[in-house]
């Protein structure tokens, strides 16, 4: 997997922020428009969008510095 580098990390009053590299290509909307011209969505894309999105936020949750 492509792992792209966190450029800045933090918080501003009780919210925090992730800076990461923009990846150029369609967004999630997009590719929905895309897919459902002719019905309804695909349970199996939708499974798979899940799957990531649950991939990557269990990545984030796991992320620790030196101090935990």
């Amino acid at each position: 997997r492509d792992q792209r580098p966190i450029i800045e990390f933090g918080k501003i009053d009780e919210l925090y922020y992730i800076a990461m590299d923009y990846v150029d290509g369609p967004t999630l909307k997009d590719l929905y428009r895309r897919v459902t011209k002719g019905g309804a969505f695909p349970i199996a894309l939708a499974v798979h969008f899940a799957r990531e999105i649950g991939v990557g936020l269990a990545y984030a949750h796991r992320k620790s510095d030196a101090r935990g």
